[in-house]
């Protein structure tokens, strides 16, 4: 097969468009999180009921968990597998042309498959794991403070009946 530049542009132009979409939509997605963290922030205020505003945390903290969790799934399993569908188109067109620069790209960084979907995963791993532990630590706080008010009702009807 015949290497034609122009043909190699748009295969190169599609790999750079995906790898551009994947960028954007991480900043925007990070961007995301810090406007509706700042917002968050806004809804609790220090007038508030310290069980209140445990509560809007709690919800809120969890909501941010989910839609960045959300935002990572699609990152890693869709616009990753476009981007590396064009680069494996791009670089099996290359195969037949003398220049190939995709193709030294990818043997010095490693191929898609082998590089696999860990930067991605360490991209949102780095931001969701401390909200993850965040968020367990608010909901087992909550969960222990009902088991000691469900032992305490327990132990105050129980009492009743030994007396």
């Amino acid at each position: 097969m015949a290497c034609d530049n122009t043909i190699w542009w748009q295969y190169e132009q599609v790999a750079m468009h995906f790898n551009q979409l994947i960028i954007q939509f991480r900043v925007q997605a990070l961007g995301g999180l810090v406007a509706a963290s700042a917002a968050g922030g806004l809804l609790v205020s220090k007038d508030m009921d310290v069980d209140a505003r445990d509560q809007i945390r709690r919800y809120f903290f969890t909501f941010l968990l989910f839609a960045w969790a959300a935002a990572a799934v699609l990152d890693i399993f869709y616009y990753q597998r476009l981007l590396q569908g064009a680069v494996r188109a791009l670089t099996e067109y290359e195969k037949g042309c003398a220049f190939q620069l995709s193709t030294i790209i990818e043997r010095e960084l490693g191929a898609p498959r082998q590089i696999g979907r860990a930067p991605a995963t360490w991209y949102y791993a780095i931001i969701g794991v401390p909200i993850a532990f965040y968020v367990a630590q608010r909901w087992c706080g909550v969960m222990r403070r009902a088991i000691w008010r469900a032992y305490g009702a327990a132990a105050r009807f129980s009492h009743k009946f030994t007396k």
